[in-house]
């Protein structure tokens, strides 16, 4: 293992104009991982003005020779920061899922929900979650594994899901959508328009990690929901968690997110209306506009997806969509510690995982 000077020195000397090194001292300071690439130290570095991390000469390529790069080890641990990335909204997404699944097809204000519990329609342990989570940990899974977005092999995954019940916490495969079932069986998406229920809205949140473009968006969400109603709120709440995790105030990110027609005009006075217009059924913008209706009017990750769960009808649903929003911003730590602990699969998640963008949430002053 070398040291943290050694693979500076042997960084600071490389120059990708010439194919040499030369000095960069005088302008950065360096984090390093202590990790040795196979082809030699490969040190990373963070920028503090935005709080990306790059490998060093990832970032002399790019043409990064200014600004301040931090050094982990001279940052006292307590003031470290944590990171955005893509483990927020996966957890934040099951953890909601699992809080909405007992209460799914219920009325609104027939219940209260305020934390975990079992049971419910589908008979389901304390902390399952559902399709919606299957689904999006296969998409995770694909992009993980092939290293970009592969809509065959999605799709293939989604099968597997389906059948096999691979995805799930023990094998079991339930409260599965018209529309997906249909899709999977046929092998093509499902393009009318009373085709636009919230089935691949729910899982398509991990692209927000990804720099896929928006017509890859539009074809992850086609493998099942292949109207333009469908394909453009998964675009919207892709950008929109991007926007958000970016550092726009939602009103600005969703300005930067909606997707033109007037069927998505809605979208930027939701956050206003009253909680008895907003609807919590199973059409794609119903949920769209819940989840940031519940995002807007709450101020932590529990009492968005519980605000979630509450407005009834598709629990599960709503509450994996807001979720997903709020973990995105609020990150993991922010999920209750009891809630983690209840949720099951988290095995499967873990396994699911990518390694996606990252930026830093705070610095030290």
């Amino acid at each position: 293992m070398i040291t943290f000077e050694q693979a500076v020195a042997k960084a600071l000397s490389y120059d990708a104009r010439i194919n040499k090194f030369a000095e960069y001292e005088s302008s950065f300071e360096f984090w390093w991982d202590c990790g040795v690439d196979s082809v030699g130290p490969q040190p990373s570095i963070i920028m503090k003005e935005s709080g990306e991390r790059f490998l060093f000469s990832d970032a002399i390529f790019n043409g990064y020779r200014c600004g301040k790069f931090i050094r982990e080890g001279e940052i006292p641990e307590a003031m470290r920061p944590s990171f955005f990335s893509l483990r927020d909204a996966v957890y934040g997404a099951a953890v909601g899922d699992a809080l909405g699944v007992p209460y799914e097809f219920r009325e609104r204000d027939s219940f209260e929900c305020g934390g975990m519990v079992s049971g419910g329609a589908h008979g389901q342990p304390t902390g399952t979650f559902s399709d919606d989570t299957s689904m999006m940990l296969a998409t995770c899974d694909s992009i993980r594994d092939c290293g970009r977005v592969d809509v065959r092999d999605m799709r293939r995954r989604f099968v597997s899901w389906l059948r096999e019940g691979a995805y799930t916490p023990d094998g079991s495969v339930f409260d599965v959508g018209n529309t997906v079932a249909t899709a999977l069986t046929d092998g093509r998406g499902c393009g009318g328009e009373r085709s636009n229920g919230n089935g691949s809205l729910m899982r398509i949140a991990p692209l927000a990690y990804t720099h896929a473009s928006d017509e890859e968006i539009r074809a992850v969400s086609a493998i099942t929901h292949a109207h333009r109603i469908s394909t453009e709120s998964c675009v919207c709440f892709v950008k929109l968690i991007q926007n958000l995790v970016g550092g726009s105030p939602l009103d600005l990110a969703l300005k930067h997110s909606i997707s033109g027609g007037e069927e998505f005009a809605f979208l930027a006075d939701v956050a206003s209306w009253p909680r008895e217009k907003v609807r919590s059924g199973g059409y794609v913008l119903d949920t769209l506009g819940a989840a940031i209706w519940c995002f807007a009017n709450t101020d932590t990750y529990a009492e968005c997806v519980l605000a979630a769960v509450n407005l009834g009808y598709d629990t599960d649903t709503t509450a994996c969509v807001a979720g997903a929003l709020a973990g995105a911003v609020y990150g993991y730590r922010a999920i209750p510690k009891e809630w983690l602990d209840t949720l099951r699969g988290k095995d499967v998640i873990e396994r699911c995982l990518f390694p996606g963008f990252e930026k830093a949430r705070n610095w030290p002053k």
